[in-house]
Parts: C-alpha cells; sequence; structure tokens
C-alpha cells in the first residue's frame, strides 16, 4: 500500500485533542503520515497528543515556521515529541509568511535561504548529538556548549519547506528531504532533479533524500463543483498574497481578475473531484517523483466552509490510502 499523508489545518479545528482523535482514526484507516500546520496555532503541541494516541503513523509539522523559535528550542520540542512518538518523526521547518512574521509580528524575513541554513545546522547538531554539548556558531544563530536533555537514539529526519528551485536545492544539499506546497504537478518532475542533482553534487544518495508534497483536495461527486469550490478557497486563502502570487507565476500559473484560476491551473495545482478521479491524480503524483502525497482539505479554508464534519472529511480523504 502507497504511502499516503494529511495535513490539519488550523481551520476548523478545535484543537490538540481533536488532532490527536483525528490522528487516532486515521492510523486505523491505513493512512501512514499525518501533518500539523502553524500559521495562528502552534504546530508542536498538538502533535505531543497525537503521539501518545497512537502507535504506527508517522507525525511531524508542516510545517514549523522558524522564525517562532530559536533553533534550540525546536530542537528541544522536536526530541520529546520524538521520544512520545517512539521514533515516528518527521521535522519540517520553513521560513513562514510575510503576512504573519513580517508584517503580523515584525520579524526578519529577509534572505530565507541563508537563514534556513543557519538555522537547520543548529537544529541538525543538537539532535544528533547524542546529549552531548553542541557547539555551533553560524552567521544568524549560535548554540555554545549546550546539550539537549533528551536526544534522539536515531536520526530524525529533516524536511525544508519549498515553492522554488533554490530551497528544493538547498534540501538537497542539508536536508533529508523537501516539502512542496502550491507547486502545478507540472513542475515536480523538475523540482524533483533539481533535489536529486543537488545531492549528488553534495555527495549524497538521492534515494537519501525524499519529495513530500502537500496537494490540495476537495472530494465531490461532480469535478465541476469540486473546481468552484478550489477556486473560492484559493481566491481566500492564497491568492491575495504576494509570496504565492510570485511563485505561482514562476511556474506560469495566471491568476485572472478577481483572483481567480483558469480550470486547466486549478487540475495542475489541487484535486478536485470523485473518489476515481483523486486516484488517478494521486498516481500522476507518484510517477511525477512525489515520494509522499500529503492531502490537505481545502473546503475548511473557505469563507464558508463546505467541508464542516471533520471526522467525516478525513474518513473520506483516508479512502484513497487503500
Amino acid at each position: 500500500m502507497p504511502d499516503l499523508g494529511m495535513l490539519f489545518y488550523y481551520h476548523r479545528t478545535r484543537g490538540p485533542s481533536q488532532l490527536a482523535s483525528l490522528t487516532r482514526m486515521l492510523e486505523g484507516e491505513g493512512v501512514s503520515h499525518a501533518f500539523t500546520c502553524e500559521a495562528f496555532n502552534d504546530a508542536m503541541v498538538p502533535l505531543a497528543s497525537m503521539a501518545a494516541a497512537t502507535k504506527r503513523i508517522t507525525i511531524g509539522p508542516a510545517v514549523a515556521n522558524l522564525a517562532f523559535r530559536h533553533p534550540y528550542c525546536l530542537a528541544a520540542a522536536a526530541a520529546s515529541v520524538n521520544e512520545l512518538a517512539q521514533g515516528r518523526f518527521v521535522l519540517g521547518i520553513g521560513p513562514g509568511h510575510a503576512a504573519m512574521n513580517s508584517r503580523g509580528l515584525g520579524l526578519d524575513m529577509r534572505k530565507p535561504v541563508s537563514r534556513t541554513r543557519d538555522y537547520v545546522a543548529c537544529v541538525r547538531a543538537l539532535l544528533d548529538g547524542c546529549g552531548k554539548p553542541v557547539d555551533v556558531v553560524t552567521e544568524r544563530f549560535q548554540v555554545r556548549n549546550l546539550p539537549l536533555a533528551w536526544a534522539p537514539e536515531q536520526r530524525v529526519p529533516i524536511l525544508l519547506a519549498a515553492l522554488r528551485p533554490a530551497m528544493v536545492q538547498l534540501a538537497g544539499e542539508i536536508g533529508d528531504g523537501v516539502m512542496l506546497s502550491n507547486v502545478p504537478l507540472r513542475a515536480i518532475p523538475q523540482l524533483r532533479r533539481a533535489l536529486d542533482e543537488s545531492a549528488r553534487a553534495h555527495g549524497r544518495d538521492p534515494s537519501s533524500v525524499s519529495l513530500f508534497a502537500i496537494v490540495n483536495t476537495i472530494l465531490r461527486p461532480s469535478r465541476e463543483e469540486a473546481r468552484q469550490l478550489l477556486a473560492d478557497a484559493y481566491a481566500a486563502a492564497y491568492l491575495g498574497l504576494e509570496y504565492y502570487q510570485q511563485s505561482l507565476a514562476s511556474y506560469g500559473v495566471e491568476i485572472r481578475e478577481g483572483l481567480r484560476l483558469g480550470d486547466e491551473d486549478l487540475d495542475a495545482l489541487a484535486i478536485g473531484g470523485p473518489l476515481e478521479y483523486a486516484r488517478e491524480r494521486l498516481t500522476a503524483y507518484r510517477e511525477a517523483g512525489v515520494d509522499l502525497p500529503i492531502l490537505a482539505p481545502m473546503g475548511m479554508l473557505l469563507p464558508t466552509p463546505c467541508d464542516t464534519n471533520l471526522e467525516a472529511t478525513y474518513s473520506h480523504l483516508a479512502l484513497l490510502a487503500a
């Protein structure tokens, strides 16, 4: 059975207890991975609840915002959740978005690629440090002669969030994988090649570096109805943000008047339609080089959500794990 992940948006959820219950349900229905997001919420605390409630499913943040914590704090939190999960943990890290970091909190977001490099250097050293004092000094962060009390016994995979090739290449150099979001399916083979080539250029085995892809999804019997809902959700959640406008434009996605996407671009960015169509699209993602598709129920992002029963929504998506 191919691996399949699910993403919990903070929208419409009631907190860690509900996410733990949903994760337990997904584990029972054959889903291999479950992820939290981090926007107007904390990503790590819910993962502790999810770890304690399950036995087999792999969990992690998709992704933890590096601007919110010093790398020592994130490494310590990751080590704690990893212990609760008995090694069923992957750490997704990303630089965040200007709407939250810069405009909302006044945080520095300049040079996100080099900032991510510095951050991961500290986190990787701490997680691999076997509880011994770690001494890492980068341009932006330092950990001077400090141990991590509950350092993992086994390697914790670190995946880097990416929209564009520069971060994909960095993942090939220093990460255990990359986590794509809002990238058209047609662009994934090229990004897979960039990931593999970067790994080889830095003396690494490309098969040791994974490519995960978050895929916004709305399941409906009618593709036309699903497309309309997807178009409304993209307009509400993403297309008004400059960060996404620039990224999507770089892949040839046209944002039309009224923040609308055409059918071809919607089909390239998301899955909208019945179960059989969704299965075909998941096969296409895997054939394009995706090791783990992560389905995100985009109906939750609508101003008036079309998927209000989370248990039913995720259970429906879990049918794609069969």
